[in-house]
């Protein structure tokens, strides 16, 4: 369950609503979840319950530039709790708090010009299922990310997103990651906590309406993903890949039908497991397309969606060097009405 209030109002120094304004909001959250394993591996019984309240607080000035700033913070408890008589882990009942924050602002420099910063703290923490197949007898612990990202969007014409660019570089440093090694537990994986890492890149995102009811989109992503510290400091992440392109076509022409196409390339990556860098070969690139159309007949939408429509052999997942390969789906079709 969740609750909210909110608050509009003038802060001192303004002297119009038209020169700038705050918008403030509060929240809190109660979740809670559970599962049971039962198999010649594990019996575990776990339980997990969160509650959170976050605030947040945004401010407007300069509406000639549409100036903002905002500011929100999160505190969120969890209770867990383990048995697991079968797998050997040790039993749990505890909890865990943590906090997170981020801090963005936006202004238009130009009137086809926007420039924007965002830095903050975020966190994960494992679910039942993780911490039910860990390394550790204590429970994992939260991963956290100190975020950092500057960017800018171009536009064709003030106030038109028929064609826009975006680009933006980015620097995640991460401590106690959550991580599936397949090294540990004598060969057979557990879910365990890393040493710091840090993914840094960059990413380009370029729209377009071509003409009516038909708009292309494209995006790049590159990354730089490795270790900060520990004995594997400056080494590659395993199961990153360094490039991503993405390119898609959509048709929405507003009388009840739409369709989409893509197709989108995944650069090589290391094996899961290859921490030390030293297995000679890599996963390799791929390429896949997919396409769904869909038609409105009263109240009911018909679909049919297609992945991998080339049936390419590929795979993105595997444990060890030039094994423990978990191939991907072959061609796919899909009929669907709701």
């Amino acid at each position: 369950m969740a609750a909210r209030t909110s608050s509009r109002r003038a802060p001192a120094g303004c002297p119009t609503w038209a020169a700038c304004s705050t918008n403030w909001w509060a929240a809190w959250t109660s979740r809670a979840g559970s599962a049971k394993t039962t198999a010649s591996f594990s019996s575990a019984d776990a339980s997990q319950s969160s509650k959170a309240v976050y605030l947040r607080d945004e401010l407007r000035f300069d509406p000639a530039h549409d100036g903002r700033i905002a500011l929100g913070a999160r505190h969120e408890n969890f209770d867990k709790s383990i048995v697991d008589v079968v797998g050997g882990v040790a039993p749990e009942d505890r909890s865990q708090s943590q906090n997170a924050w981020e801090a963005q602002a936006s202004y238009r420099v130009h009137p086809r010009v926007e420039v924007y910063a965002k830095a903050g703290q975020s966190y994960r923490v494992a679910n039942v299922d993780e911490n039910g197949y860990r390394s550790s007898t204590d429970i994992l612990k939260a991963q956290t990310s100190h975020d950092l990202e500057l960017g800018t969007t171009l536009r064709h014409a003030p106030g038109d997103d028929s064609r826009t660019l975006t680009a933006r570089v980015f620097r995640h440093r991460l401590d106690n990651e959550i991580f599936y090694d397949p090294t540990l537990n004598g060969g057979w994986g557990a879910n365990t906590n890393l040493d710091p890492t840090e993914r840094k890149g960059f990413e380009i995102d370029a729209e377009a309406a071509l003409m009516a009811g038909w708009r292309a989109s494209a995006h790049l992503q590159h990354v730089i993903a490795h270790f900060t510290d520990g004995p594997n400091a400056g080494r590659e992440l395993a199961l990153v890949p360094k490039n991503v392109v993405t390119a898609r076509l959509s048709w929405v022409p507003g009388n009840g039908q739409s369709a989409d196409v893509g197709a989108q390339w995944v650069d090589s990556q290391r094996y899961g497991g290859d921490f030390s860098n030293s297995c000679g070969a890599r996963i390799p690139s791929y390429t896949t397309l997919d396409a769904r159309y869909s038609i409105k007949l009263g109240a009911w939408e018909v679909a049919a969606t297609g992945l991998n429509l080339a049936d390419r052999h590929y795979f993105s997942n595997a444990f060890s060097c030039k094994g423990g390969i978990y191939p991907s789906d072959g061609r796919q079709l899909k009929l669907s009405a709701r």
